[in-house]
Order: structure tokens, then sequence, then C-alpha cells
């Protein structure tokens, strides 16, 4: 294992979301809000430059779109995960999969040798093909 420490990792979307409207804090923060309080470590935001504050019936098209094109979007600020051997994970179901933008976070760092705890969260679609994204 790369280090010792732990690390949570997480991109989510407030604003409109299928089932229950507009929220203020997306679902996969708070989520990952309570692994760090429960796991302890740092936590680090992945914030798209990309503006997603849309309707959601404009946000599937959009990561459909995404999706088809293998767009890796790029996100606002770095993290250091060179202390990190275990490291959280955490993203909603966009269209089956992981949003774009959390493909681009993995390929910016090297997590070979440290342990992954995927999490995600979901309207009702399930895991879909989220669960195999990662190998």
């Amino acid at each position: 294992m790369e280090g010792k420490g732990i690390f949570t990792v997480y991109f989510s979307h407030p604003g409109e979301n299928y089932s229950v409207g507009n929220i203020g804090v997306g679902n996969t923060r708070r989520a990952a809000e309570t692994i760090q309080k429960t796991a302890g470590g740092g936590i680090f935001e992945i914030e798209c430059e990309k503006d997603y504050a849309m309707p959601y019936s404009d946000l599937i098209k959009l990561a459909k779109e995404e999706q088809r094109q293998s767009e890796l979007p790029p996100y606002k600020s770095r993290c250091d995960l060179s202390d990190a051997g275990i490291v959280f994970i955490g993203g909603p179901v966009w269209w089956g999969t992981w949003p774009q933008v959390v493909f681009t976070f993995l390929s910016d760092h090297d997590l070979n040798g440290r342990i992954l705890a995927l999490f995600t969260t979901h309207e009702g679609s399930g895991l879909c093909s989220a669960d195999g994204a990662f190998g």
C-alpha cells in the first residue's frame, strides 16, 4: 500500500435531480461527508469546470454525449494523494456509469498500490455499469 492515510474523493451534483427535485447539496456529497466523518482522513470534491446547473433532462442528454465522445472534462483544483493508502471514490450514476469528470480525475492520478473503496448514488437505476468501470 502506497501511503497510510485515508482520503475520500467525490463528485456530486446539487440542483435539479430526477426524483427529489432541487437539492442544495448533492446526494453524493452527503455520502462522502458521512464516509469521511466515519473513516477519517482528508476529503476532496471534484468540481467540474463545466457548469452542470441545468434541468435534469438536459443534464442526462449532456452526460450521454460526454460518454459518446469519451470526453474528459477538466476540473477546478487538484489534490495530493501521495500519502493515501485507502481512497474512497464516489459519484452519481449518470447515463449508466460515472460522470466523465470522475474519469478525468482518475486519469490524472496513479492509484496503483492503494486500496480503492468505490461508492455511488443513483435515483433508482442501480449501479448499471458503474461497478465495472474501474476494471
